[in-house]
């Protein structure tokens, strides 16, 4: 009996036992209006304002991404930075104008402005498992004080002639004030799987070796590394290429935080000016937004070398476009055809 509630389970076994003769419709309820407990989890500036790293929250198990994103801010009182967050569910970002449909125990974390210094929409790639030769990337979130010269090592291979590398280091001072160190703060499972997918976005557009990106979180004193990244290859060109959009997406994508604690005055959390999320949220580009969550699941990286056709979304779209139109052309002719074979013969 799925989907029938206990007293009408026990209404209807009465009919049966009496021996009355009725029709009983099962269905499957709809479960719009089921509730779900989910995890509000916050960062930066979203976790000083309420105080607190996570809450539990019941929510509808479907709704819309803007319902979902107007109950976070009446609830946690986070109307101050509105129009600065972004939502992510399960370590994805949640892509505006969707439909959800959350689950028991889902994570629903709250993403404050990135402290990078552009915003860029990048896509993710997941390299499938039974890949024969596996990529040599290396990614991590640590404490301790990064050690240079043993993250080189690690892209270090017999094969290639350049390492290319990008060391971010804290600075003593910002618009005339002096700065005594740097606070990271990262949600970190989401940061490391999003920096591992800009080591395979990396290995589908240049040709390198060892990809190494280490991040440093908690405090960071004046003149130490916060970031390393590092790449080797067999031409410099493809490494140097590939370290400037490691970190140029870095900044961008990945859930780091960083504020600025000064000599005098209030700690401040920096954030990018260009790279508000609403500026995203506003957006009439449907597929532009989507690209935000947008994934390759189950795909392997191909061998540019084995494509053996190339063609822009333009020259795609109009090659499918008059694939479909030859189709529909023939399941026509065949349609006709059939209906002349199966045309009665009239007797005479």
């Amino acid at each position: 009996m799925v989907g029938i509630g206990k007293e009408e389970r026990e209404n209807w076994t009465k009919h049966y036992e009496k021996n009355e003769v009725c029709c009983y419709l099962c269905f499957v309820m709809d479960k719009t209006d089921t509730q779900v407990q989910t995890t509000i989890l916050f960062f930066a500036k979203a976790r000083e304002i309420t105080g607190c790293k996570e809450r539990e929250f019941c929510v509808p198990r479907k709704l819309s991404s803007a319902d979902l994103f107007d109950k976070i801010i009446y609830t946690f009182e986070l109307e101050s930075i509105r129009n600065q967050i972004i939502l992510a569910v399960n370590e994805e970002f949640v892509v505006p104008n969707s439909i959800l449909i959350l689950s028991e125990k889902d994570k629903i974390a709250v993403i404050p402005p990135l402290s990078g210094d552009i915003c860029i929409i990048v896509t993710y790639v997941y390299i499938a498992d039974n890949m024969e030769k596996k990529p040599k990337n290396f990614v991590k979130l640590q404490q301790e004080e990064l050690n240079v010269a043993e993250i080189m090592e690690l892209v270090t291979f017999p094969n290639c002639g350049a390492i290319s590398n990008f060391i971010g280091i804290t600075r003593d001072n910002f618009e005339n004030k002096k700065v005594i160190k740097l606070e990271y703060e990262a949600y970190e499972s989401m940061a490391l799987k999003e920096m591992t997918n800009i080591c395979n976005k990396i290995r589908l557009q240049w040709h390198v070796e060892g990809v190494a990106i280490y991040h440093r979180i908690g405090e960071v004193p004046i003149s130490k590394a916060s970031v390393v990244i590092a790449v080797s290859s067999p031409h410099r060109e493809e490494s140097l290429r590939a370290v400037e959009y490691a970190i140029n997406t870095l900044k961008a994508s990945v859930p780091i935080w960083k504020k600025e604690v000064y000599e005098t005055g209030e700690p401040q959390w920096k954030q990018n000016k260009e790279c508000k999320w609403t500026n995203i949220l506003k957006r009439e580009d449907a597929q532009t937004v989507a690209d935000i969550n947008e994934k390759i699941p189950n795909k392997d990286v191909i061998d540019q070398n084995l494509v053996q056709i190339r063609a822009s979304s333009t020259e795609l779209n109009h090659r499918i476009k008059s694939f479909i139109e030859r189709k529909r052309h023939q399941i026509t002719e065949d349609i006709n055809n059939l209906k002349g074979i199966s045309q009665p013969i009239r007797k005479r």
